[in-house]
């Protein structure tokens, strides 16, 4: 129920800038739907999806392996950082949790109901770039 109303508050909170095919997924990651919305927009056919349980609720992340720093996984990052910025009014914020990575970039916005996390972490020890997308329940 938490995720449905935070969905059509996300939805409400649109920006009439914003095409609303482009801002349908954003606004489906506060919904029931949520991984499959966050696996579409990662890449439906390659993400890995994991939940957890937080005391706010049910959290999960998916996440994208990519070639260590590969070019296209920088370009999928800033594509996606800016079609969540244009869909989500208030702007992003810089995340700082790191898990020790070569380099980080994170951003994280604000939700009605929901806190969307994007990272891109090089990991050299494992030879390769992952691309995070975490959506966790606010109260």
């Amino acid at each position: 129920m938490t995720r449905i109303l935070a969905r059509a508050l996300i939805a409400a909170a649109l920006p009439a800038s914003a095409v609303a095919a482009d801002c349908e997924p954003v606004a489906a990651l506060s919904s029931p739907s949520a991984e499959a919305a966050a696996r579409d927009l990662l890449a439906p056919d390659e993400a890995t999806c994991l939940t957890a349980r937080e005391a706010s609720g049910e959290a999960f992340v998916c996440f994208t392996a990519h070639p260590f720093r590969a070019e296209a996984a920088r370009a999928a990052y800033d594509a996606l950082a800016a079609r969540i910025a244009a869909c989500l009014p208030g702007g992003a914020v810089a995340d700082a949790a790191v898990n020790h990575p070569d380099s980080y970039d994170a951003l994280a916005w604000e939700a009605p109901g929901a806190r969307i996390s994007l990272s891109l972490k090089d990991k050299g020890g494992e030879g390769r770039t992952l691309i995070f997308l975490r959506v966790a329940p606010t109260p």
